[in-house]
């Protein structure tokens, strides 16, 4: 595993040859450390020096989807079933072995994306012609919505105050107060038979890419903002929300900046 500044160039992590597999990598919310599950150990890099910091045991059946909350409290993780078609989804206080809640969700769970405020944390599964997405009370395991055939989803706003979803060839953006709809609009020039994936950059801007294209939309309008001029089949921003880096397979990695 290798971990670079993408702004200078500079590798800052090298994981070379693990006598085991990687599961799992996330970076903390001020990308000063990344989390490495493997085996039953959580690990704690230090990206300043590459030192791992600190190791921390994980229980053998959490799976191999999981995520840390950024305010590093909690600890959400999923195993799937499959003779039962099911996945188990529990929820840990950070460090602990034993979950304080857990309940089951049907089909695979493939993701978990936490907001920025650590207040919410959304999980992903599916299997050939059903989607399924649940956003949970990480502190309590409490059910705070659930949406079905979502196809991609949610991208929770900088200020956690928003989150989109898309759905078919519509994206929708919902208060995370009360879960009301504020905008839908449609996508009418998709060229990928595959559902755009999205995030939201600063509060008011939502960068949408499918396979081939990416371009900047306004939240309420839908209008569109900016297209990229070449092909991308990546895209993410940095944690400022002022820079984006854009890859396509056949090309290079590309920062662009955001004013």
């Amino acid at each position: 595993m290798l971990v670079w500044d993408l702004m200078t160039d500079a590798k800052l992590l090298l994981i070379e040859d693990p006598p085991y597999p990687l599961w799992w990598a996330s970076f903390s919310q001020d990308n000063q450390y990344l989390w490495v599950i493997h085996d039953e150990n959580l690990d704690k890099y230090n990206l300043a020096n590459a030192e791992l910091e600190s190791t921390l045991r994980f229980p053998a059946h959490i799976g191999r989807s999981a995520a840390i909350s950024p305010d590093e409290k909690f600890v959400v993780a999923g195993k799937y079933d499959g003779t039962m078609d099911q996945s188990t989804i529990s929820f840990y206080p950070f460090g602990a072995e034993d979950p304080f809640y857990s309940e089951q969700m049907v089909y695979m769970i493939s993701s978990f994306h936490f907001s920025p405020d650590s207040k919410m944390v959304s999980g992903s599964s599916s299997r050939i012609g059903a989607l399924r997405i649940k956003i949970w009370n990480p502190e309590t395991g409490s059910l705070l919505q659930d949406f079905v055939n979502y196809s991609g989803g949610p991208a929770f706003s900088p200020d956690s105050t928003r989150a989109a979803f898309v759905k078919e060839n519509y994206v929708s953006v919902f208060s995370t107060d009360t879960w009301i709809l504020q905008s839908s609009f449609r996508l009418d020039d998709s060229s990928s038979s595959m559902m755009p994936k999205f995030f939201l950059g600063e509060n008011q801007i939502l960068a949408i890419s499918d396979t081939y294209n990416a371009q900047f939309v306004n939240i309420t309008s839908g209008e569109e903002l900016f297209t990229f001029p070449e092909q991308v089949s990546v895209i993410n921003y940095s944690p400022a929300s002022n820079v984006v880096f854009t890859f396509w397979n056949l090309g290079n990695i590309k920062l662009w900046g955001i004013r």
